[in-house]
């Protein structure tokens, strides 16, 4: 198995997009083929597989309630392997937990709404991103430990070798700083998101609780209604908290940019 470097931007994204719906991965593979992913698709896990060991992907998208689904994240885990996400039913928060668990890299909600396929060209942007980070952390910690090498040698080798060591210096911060900020940033994403999605049940819970007011005495129905509202003022504090955290880290995306 290939694993495809993320390293030139402009390359082609190959992404393998394993989905028993056949009509639902038809029109992904259509709006991903549109904005420039190339999408190979499957529809069963165990050829999923061997489409992976024996193929050359960026990225991995996965139906993870395909029979098996579990299991090919685990044993995927157990090698090198391209990035995955995985897809599933909308609102299926557990799923989502238990797959990253199990070693996905990130998840988007099954929808054909538009701004579903915006979130979605939006995590396969950042699982990229987030590869490519990776990979350019790999690349700066070797170059560190050239330079560590390179002090050892003679006085007259250091002399020579120094224009050298001050520019693979420069690489190494800027590749350095994106990988932290992406660190950073691909936890803060999970947490955001995972914000939006609770404070979206709690909204249903208090729809339901209106709807079935009769069920409560008075004091029961006020109880759990100041209790639904304080848990969402606290989804909104944790989301504004990630937004501070967000604009903390910038500045070091900022100084990847301007030293690359």
């Amino acid at each position: 198995m290939k694993i495809l470097s993320a390293d030139n931007e402009n390359e082609v994204p190959q992404i393998l997009y394993i989905e028993d719906d056949e009509s639902y991965a038809d029109l992904v593979c259509k709006r991903l083929t549109r904005v420039g992913f190339q999408v190979t698709l499957c529809h069963d896990s165990t050829r999923g597989r061997d489409m992976i060991l024996n193929g050359n992907y960026h990225l991995v998208l996965l139906n993870y309630q395909l029979p098996s689904g579990r299991e090919l994240i685990e044993a995927l885990a157990a090698f090198p392997s391209p990035p995955l996400v995985i897809v599933f039913a909308e609102n299926d928060v557990h799923t989502a937990v238990e797959a990253m668990r199990s070693g996905a890299d990130d998840y988007v909600v099954k929808c054909t709404k538009d701004d579903h396929f915006e979130l979605m060209l939006f995590t396969l942007d950042r699982v990229l991103a987030h590869r490519r980070a990776v990979e350019d952390r790999k690349k700066a910690e070797e170059a560190f430990g050239l330079q560590k090498q390179l002090l050892h040698r003679k006085d007259e080798e250091v002399i020579h070798t120094q224009s050298e060591l001050a520019a693979r210096e420069k690489i190494s911060l800027s590749t350095l700083a994106a990988g932290i900020a992406h660190e950073i940033n691909g936890p803060l994403n999970f947490i955001q998101g995972m914000s939006m999605v609770s404070s979206e049940c709690l909204e249903e819970l208090r729809q339901v609780l209106t709807e079935t007011r009769d069920a409560f005495t008075p004091s029961a129905y006020e109880q759990i209604d100041e209790l639904l509202a304080e848990m969402s003022k606290n989804v909104e504090v944790i989301y504004k908290h990630g937004e501070h955290v967000r604009r903390a880290v910038k500045p070091m995306s900022n100084l990847a940019r301007d030293r690359s």
